[in-house]
C-alpha cells in the first residue's frame, strides 16, 4: 500500500465562508484561510498574509461553519486542482485544498464563562497528581 504524500498542514484564521448542499442534502463548505508569516524588510520584519482556499465536507464542514469567520484553527488537507474550459474555450485551473482533519485552537466567542474556566481547573487537577515512583 502506498503512502499518501499529498498532505498539507495549515494554521491560521477562517476568512470568507460559503456553504452549499449536494443533491442529497450533504453540506459542503468552501472557505478561505489567512496564513500569516513574516518577511524581512531591511532591519525589520513585516507581517505577510497569504490566503489558502479550502473545501470541507460533512462533519468537518459543520465544524468550520460553526466556528465562523476569524476562528483560529489548524487543518490537515490535500492539494487539489480542477481544470476545465470556459465558454470561450479558454483553459482554466482552480487550486484548493480538501480538509481531512480540523482542530479549533480557540474558544467560540459565544461560549459561557463556566466552560472556559473548566479547562484551567482540569489542568490544575492533573498537576496535583504527582507520583514520585515514576522514573521519568
Amino acid at each position: 500500500m502506498a503512502n499518501n504524500l499529498n498532505q498539507c498542514l495549515f494554521t491560521g484564521r477562517i476568512g470568507k465562508i460559503e456553504e452549499r448542499y449536494t443533491a442529497d442534502n450533504k453540506l459542503i463548505v468552501n472557505f478561505s484561510m489567512a496564513i500569516g508569516s513574516y518577511k524581512k524588510n531591511g532591519d525589520s520584519y513585516e507581517d505577510v498574509t497569504d490566503w489558502a482556499n479550502l473545501r470541507a465536507f460533512g462533519k468537518i464542514a459543520e465544524k468550520v461553519r460553526d466556528k465562523g469567520k476569524g476562528a483560529f484553527i489548524r487543518v490537515t488537507a490535500r492539494y487539489k486542482t480542477d481544470k476545465w474550459q470556459d465558454q470561450q474555450g479558454n483553459n482554466k485551473t482552480a487550486i484548493y485544498f480538501i480538509v481531512d482533519d480540523f482542530e479549533a485552537l480557540t474558544f467560540d466567542k459565544g461560549n459561557n464563562q463556566s466552560e472556559q474556566q473548566s479547562k484551567p481547573q482540569t489542568q490544575t487537577q492533573q498537576d496535583d497528581f504527582i507520583d514520585d515512583g515514576i522514573p521519568f
